[in-house]
């Protein structure tokens, strides 16, 4: 969950060290665990690679039933079902999200308001590339500096910081099946093939600020003189 744009992705179904990668490459400022699971709390906990990621342990009993969770989940979207949403990919991912949103309601209220959807995504639809690959092959500085000489570094072009995030979280996250390929690869050719189109783009984006984040802003409390 991203506190300052609202953006809620869940994934599942992780061997041990898969999830470990998903950690590192997420590099989340916190992380809430089960004292149930604590192999994955004391290796947290323990390696000095996540020495600035605070670990919050909870009591296992805090997590809600399916049927209360489901309904939870209900109610805060305001849904008569969570179809949409595609749980059922991943089992136990009601009861988290419902643990999520009930740990946000207690410590961070406000945040709630940003929180629309949660995206379900799975790995196995993107090619895996762990931290030691990306480091290796210098393809990301961090989402906020660029790093001379990284990929992200010489494709970001973008005009807008959305569609930075977005080639951010791509090159991250690369597709692996030829369809995403394809479809990505033809948007692109059109945009190439229709230079008009491209330059009213191009033009119309140039004055976009950051949507996501401002509209969280107003969200949570008027929007200051500098935002208007």
């Amino acid at each position: 969950l991203d506190v300052s744009t609202g953006d809620f992705s869940l994934t599942g179904d992780l061997e041990f060290e898969a999830l470990i990668e998903e950690i590192q490459k997420l590099s989340p400022k916190e992380i809430i665990v089960s004292k149930n699971t604590s192999k994955l709390y004391e290796y947290l906990e323990s390696d000095p690679g996540f020495s600035r990621l605070r670990v919050i342990p909870i009591e296992s009993w805090l997590f809600k039933s399916y049927k209360n969770s489901y309904d939870l989940l209900l109610e805060f979207f305001d849904k008569t079902s969570l179809n949409s949403f595609g749980f059922e990919k991943f089992k136990g991912s009601v009861e988290a999200c419902a643990f999520i949103l009930n740990y946000v309601k207690n410590h961070q209220k406000i945040v709630l308001k940003n929180i629309k959807f949660i995206h379900i995504y799975d790995r196995s639809d993107y090619l895996i590339l762990d931290k030691a690959t990306i480091e290796h092959l210098n393809l990301l500085s961090s989402e906020n500096t660029q790093c001379q000489g990284s990929l992200f570094h010489y494709l970001n072009k973008c005009l807008t910081t959305l569609g930075s995030r977005f080639l951010f979280k791509r090159i991250r996250y690369p597709y692996k099946k030829i369809q995403d390929i394809q479809k990505t690869q033809n948007a692109v050719l059109e945009l190439l093939e229709n230079p008009q189109l491209l330059e009213a783009f191009e033009s119309s984006l140039s004055s976009v600020c950051d949507l996501s984040k401002i509209l969280s802003r107003c969200a949570i409390s008027p929007l200051e003189s500098r935002y208007l």
